[in-house]
C-alpha cells in the first residue's frame, strides 16, 4: 500500500527505507520518468527542423512529393544521393541525415594507410558513402566504370576527390 500511495508511509520508516535502498527521499517519492520513445520519422523532423514544406524540400531535392513522404514514413529506403541533397538542404551533417535514413555507412579500412588489399573495401566505402555508382565514379575519374585501370595514377585524384590527407592510399 506504501508503493501504490494508499498509505501514508510514516516519517521514522520513510527515513530507514531512504538509507537501505541507498536514494534519495525525493526520488522515492517522484513518479518513473515515462520511457524514451524513438523518433518514428526523423527525417521529417529534420526537415520541419529546416523550416521547409514537403513541397518546398522536395524541390530542393528534386523528387517527387510522394517520394518524400515515403522516405519520411519510412516505407521506401533512401538513396544516397538523395541523403546527400538532404543533408545540404537541411544544413544538417551528412553522416546524421545517413543515420536517420538507415544506412549504415561500410567503414574504412583501419591503419594510417591501406595496402593493396585494402583497396577494393577502400573504394567501395567511399564510393557508396558518396552516393555514387561504379560508373559514376568512373566518369569523375575519366575511366570505366567496369575496368577502373591504372589505379596508381588515380590514387592522388581519388584523395582529393573524398577529401583524404595525401599518403593515405599505397604508392
Amino acid at each position: 500500500m506504501w508503493e501504490s500511495a494508499g498509505v501514508p508511509v510514516p516519517h521514522a520508516v520513510a527515513a530507514q527505507l531512504e538509507e537501505m535502498l541507498a536514494t534519495d527521499l525525493t526520488e522515492l517519492v517522484l513518479p518513473p520518468a515515462p520511457p524514451a520513445v524513438p523518433d518514428p520519422r526523423p527525417l521529417r523532423r529534420l526537415r520541419r527542423q529546416a523550416g521547409m514544406t514537403q513541397r518546398e524540400a522536395a524541390a530542393h531535392l528534386r523528387i517527387a512529393v510522394g517520394s518524400l513522404a515515403r522516405y519520411e514514413a519510412g516505407q521506401r529506403t533512401v538513396p544516397v544521393s538523395v541523403i546527400r541533397r538532404m543533408a545540404v538542404a537541411y544544413r544538417r551533417p551528412f553522416d546524421e541525415v545517413l543515420g536517420h535514413s538507415g544506412h549504415q555507412p561500410v567503414p574504412l579500412p583501419p591503419g594510417p594507410s591501406w595496402g593493396p588489399a585494402d583497396l577494393p573495401e577502400a573504394i567501395r566505402s567511399l564510393r557508396t558513402t558518396a552516393g555514387m555508382s561504379k560508373d559514376g565514379l568512373g566518369r569523375i575519374l575519366g575511366r570505366s566504370g567496369q575496368a577502373v585501370r591504372s589505379w596508381e595514377a588515380t590514387m592522388r585524384r581519388l584523395e582529393l576527390l573524398f577529401g583524404l590527407p595525401t599518403g593515405r592510399f599505397p604508392s
